[in-house]
């Protein structure tokens, strides 16, 4: 309802997804009042037929991303491969430490298999940010 009022429902597939795949879907049921017991839990989505929903494609980030890019290993020690699907030209690659500061940031050409090498970074989690006109990448790091 909120999303319907806020944005005329152009979130609607997305929502449903994330509720579906957390047991609140189409065919869940929170049960009668007074009675944890008699919950129950669903993963589905609305129907194909319900015309509400008619636009909605079912990609998620993970099968878009893996047409694009890939980063591995990750885990990684210091360094990461970026393998890119085309050429992307010049773009800027970064990341930055769970508290926000930058610990690596250069310019490469980013096109088939690029490794970067981060140096002797401490163990943890980092942001790695790869940038240009054409490409934004953003994927969660850890250095082991």
């Amino acid at each position: 309802m909120a999303d319907q009022m806020l944005t005329g429902g152009e979130d609607q597939c997305m929502i449903w997804e994330v509720f579906a795949n957390r047991g609140l879907g189409f065919n869940a049921s929170q049960g009668l009042d007074g009675n944890m017991e008699d919950q129950v839990e669903d993963f589905s989505l609305p129907p194909s037929g319900d015309t509400s929903l008619a636009n909605c494609t079912s990609l998620s980030v993970q099968a878009s991303k893996m047409d694009t890019y890939k980063i591995y290993p990750n885990p990684a020690t210091n360094e990461i491969n970026i393998r890119v699907t085309q050429n992307y030209g010049r773009a800027q690659v970064s990341l930055v430490d769970i508290n926000g500061r930058s610990v690596y940031k250069q310019q490469m050409d980013l096109n088939g298999t690029v490794t970067v090498n981060f140096g002797q970074l401490q163990a943890g989690i980092y942001i790695l940010n790869v940038n240009n006109n054409t490409i934004n990448i953003n994927e969660k790091i850890i250095i082991k």
